[in-house]
Order: structure tokens, then sequence, then C-alpha cells
């Protein structure tokens, strides 16, 4: 079995969270399995990527921090939680072109089991895996908090959304 590879994205404002979720995604690997993870991120403070290496054993997860150039994103929508590195995870075919399968996970998540059990399963030829959203409100592209322009982009308003912040890609 080869090593999972996962992709987040981080900033100064979700170090603390970041470090929590490499060392929950670190600690719920089986023996035996490593994974590789790449951070990407803009101008991430040194100090802080030092510390977070602190606390990690590099033997089972190996980090890579990936500083992004994001002029290609300016002008989409940031809003509130919404900000410029939300968009990073639309870069990742682009950035990592090696790589036929990658886990998307968002780094203010705590992992709770081996991520090599969703590296693992299999999706057929789908471009991506993700789990629907339940909400009634942001649960469907028609929804109260759905996708304003789906009529535009010919979506049918009863189409589920997904949770963009777990995805195998």
């Amino acid at each position: 079995m080869n090593s999972p590879i996962v992709v987040t994205v981080a900033n100064d404002s979700y170090a603390l969270a970041l470090a929590v979720m490499l060392k929950s995604l670190e600690t719920n690997l089986n023996p035996g399995i490593t994974a590789k993870v790449y951070i990407l991120n803009k101008d991430l403070d040194k100090k802080i990527i030092r510390e977070i290496e602190r606390t990690i054993v590099l033997e089972k997860l190996q980090l890579e921090w990936v500083e992004i150039c994001h002029t290609g994103l300016i002008g989409l929508k940031v809003d509130g939680h919404i900000t410029i590195d939300t968009y990073y995870r639309l870069l990742i075919e682009e950035l990592f072109p090696q790589y036929s399968k990658i886990i998307y996970l968002d780094a203010d998540l705590i992992i709770n089991g081996c991520i090599s059990e969703i590296w693992n399963t299999d999706i057929g030829s789908n471009h991506l895996a993700a789990i629907p959203l339940a909400s009634k409100k942001s649960g469907i592209f028609g929804g109260e908090r759905g996708i304003p322009a789906y009529k535009l982009l010919g979506i049918p308003g009863e189409t589920r959304t997904f949770n963009a912040g777990v995805m195998m890609l």
C-alpha cells in the first residue's frame, strides 16, 4: 500500500488548528503507515512552521510547506470565513499533477481514525468523493444558503452540495 497524500491549507490564524489537525492525523496512523502532507500557505510565519514541526513525528508525517502565489485567484468572492486561502484547494490539480489521488483536509479538523481508511476507498472513475451536506438551507444548490447562480450554471436546484473540507480528489 502506498502512503496517503494529504493536502491542507493554513495561514497564521489557523496555525493552532493546523497543529492539532496534524497531531491527530499522526497519532491515528496505524503502525507502519506514513503520510505525506502538503501545507499550502502564503507567508506562514517561519517560527510557526518550526513549532509545528517540533511537535510532529516527522518519520510518520512528512510535511512539505508549499508557498502559494495567489494572483490567479484575485477577484474571487472573499467574505466572512471565505478568504483567498479558501480557494487554494482549486490549485491542487495544477500543483500536484504527479499524483492520481489526493485527500484534501481543512486545517481545523480532528482526525479520529487512520487516514488510510479514506485513502483506500475506491471511488472508481469519479473525480471527487465527499460527504453531502445535510442542512436544508445549504444542502442543495437551490437552498437558502446554496449556490445563487445554480440556474445560470445549468444545475438543477435539488442537486446536493457537499462539505469541501474533506474530499478525495
